[in-house]
């Protein structure tokens, strides 16, 4: 066989053997939201760059949210609580009959897409089996909610599959206390509460694993930061829990958010700056562990059954983007479909230590810093310290100029590389610093930095205070 054709055939049993990255099945960003929300903030939603929205598809205003979206180009992924039915007396008979009512209506060749002829046909293909189960199902008897939660799966499972083979179930979603009063692994029989992980474990002792396609978890750390309320090492364990149950499955979280009140007994969390922060601090960590979807919560504040006020939104309620909004909108410009590129630093002390200058070389400031692809084949760092500030120093540029964007700076501001680096302050705030540099880009930081009877001055985007 003559060389050439023998490096070809070695190429293509190469590419067979390793096919590469799997295609992404959904987007990153996304939003939970309801029919009326997502209709009311439509253009900020658009305008923020949320591609996929999480629904519940039992809510009275589910079709007309779900029209808007179609029509947007927006994905829905539809949610199906089942705690009414758990603590119903376990009405399994009732559940299946509204998952079916479900697949029928918003699912291939359902009853939604016969009706509107005028939509082009986009149904539903991941149903979330949500609910927070391990906190919020009270099933009767001696049973646990693992128990109950795997019963209610295996039924919805069976009609899902049952009907549409190439739907994806997203399954568990208990809600994180990652870094709350409520431990990982608690088991309270009395009151019928399990921690994330000792209720996952007991969904996969029954047989679940078997029963979905991906793992939802619901993160929250308030009042702590995410990386600082551990949410790498929920990534970690959900990898590590799948891979022993049958293989490794995608992450999802569809709740997550940085609350700036949660009623009267917490009138304060977050300020609107450190939400904006700790929302590109979550998704940076998202990306960097290959979570595959998040929809964040929520559009605007809301307000709990009991009346509680919930100060999660990223918009205000007089139609405007807060910090939050354009700092995540900053990340999905830079990052439209985020690549791990490479692992700079994971929450290690810097090292070698920051140089002293006008900042103290401290050693007590986790580091975090990836590269990732962004948007037309450019790379984009990300870097923040969950501990105190220091000057550090970025190496391995290679160009002659990098752009750095923060919530303050939205407009880019251009830095010169010196050396194949450049020396910033590490600070809570997220930078980003990207090699597209474009002209427009150099002429809008001259104007702002070298201000002068000849230039007029104008500020970049988002320091316009």
């Amino acid at each position: 066989m003559r060389p050439l054709k023998l490096l070809l055939l070695v190429c293509v049993l190469v590419s067979f053997i390793y096919p590469g990255e799997p295609k992404k099945e959904a987007p990153l960003y996304g939003l939970y939201t309801w029919g009326n929300e997502l209709n009311k903030n439509l253009e900020l939603i658009k305008d923020t760059g949320f591609r996929i929205i999480c629904m519940p598809l039992d809510e009275s205003d589910t079709e007309k949210g779900y029209k808007c979206a179609v029509k947007n180009n927006i994905e829905v992924a539809g949610m199906l609580v089942c705690n009414g039915f758990v603590n119903k007396n376990m009405d399994l008979k009732g559940w299946r009959e509204l998952v079916n009512k479900s697949l029928r209506r918003f699912g291939p060749n359902g009853s939604f897409w016969a009706e509107n002829k005028d939509l082009p046909p986009r149904p539903v293909r991941f149903y979330i089996i949500g609910g927070e189960p391990g906190t919020e199902l009270k099933p009767p008897g001696e049973m646990m909610p693992d128990e109950a939660y795997y019963l209610m799966l295996k039924a919805a499972s069976e009609e899902i599959r049952g009907y549409d083979k190439a739907a994806k179930i997203v399954a568990m979603s208990p809600i994180g206390a990652f870094s709350g009063a409520l431990s990982r692994d608690t088991v309270n029989t009395k009151q019928k509460i399990m921690g994330p992980y000792a209720f996952i474990r007991g969904v996969h002792k029954y047989g679940g694993a078997a029963l979905y396609d991906c793992i939802d978890v619901h993160p929250f750390t308030h009042p702590m930061p995410p990386d600082v309320g551990g949410v790498q090492e929920i990534f970690k364990w959900l990898k590590e829990e799948t891979k022993k149950n049958g293989g490794e499955k995608p992450i999802w979280c569809t709740e997550m958010g940085f609350p700036l009140s949660y009623g009267m007994a917490n009138p304060f969390f977050f300020t609107k700056d450190q939400a904006a922060d700790n929302f590109v601090r979550f998704l940076a960590l998202c990306a960097r562990h290959g979570v595959q979807t998040v929809t964040l919560t929520y559009p605007e504040d809301q307000y709990s059954v009991s009346g509680r006020y919930k100060g999660y939104g990223i918009y205000s309620l007089n139609g405007k983007m807060r910090v939050a909004a354009k700092a995540i909108k900053l990340m999905t410009d830079l990052l439209p479909d985020p690549e791990l590129l490479s692992v700079i630093s994971d929450g290690q002390t810097p090292n070698p230590e920051p140089v002293k200058c006008s900042y103290e070389p401290y050693k007590d400031s986790p580091y975090f810093c990836y590269k990732f692809k962004g948007r037309n084949n450019s790379e984009v760092i990300i870097a923040w310290t969950s501990g105190k500030p220091f000057s550090y120093e970025i190496e391995g540029l290679k160009e002659k100029n990098v752009v750095l964007y923060n919530r303050e700076l939205l407009g880019g501001v251009v830095c010169a590389v010196k050396d194949n680096k450049i020396k910033i302050p590490i600070s809570n705030v997220p930078i980003f610093i990207s090699n597209e540099v474009t002209d427009q880009l150099i002429k809008n930081t001259e104007n702002y930095l070298k201000v002068g009877k000849d230039i007029k001055w104008a500020p970049i985007y988002g320091a316009e205070d």
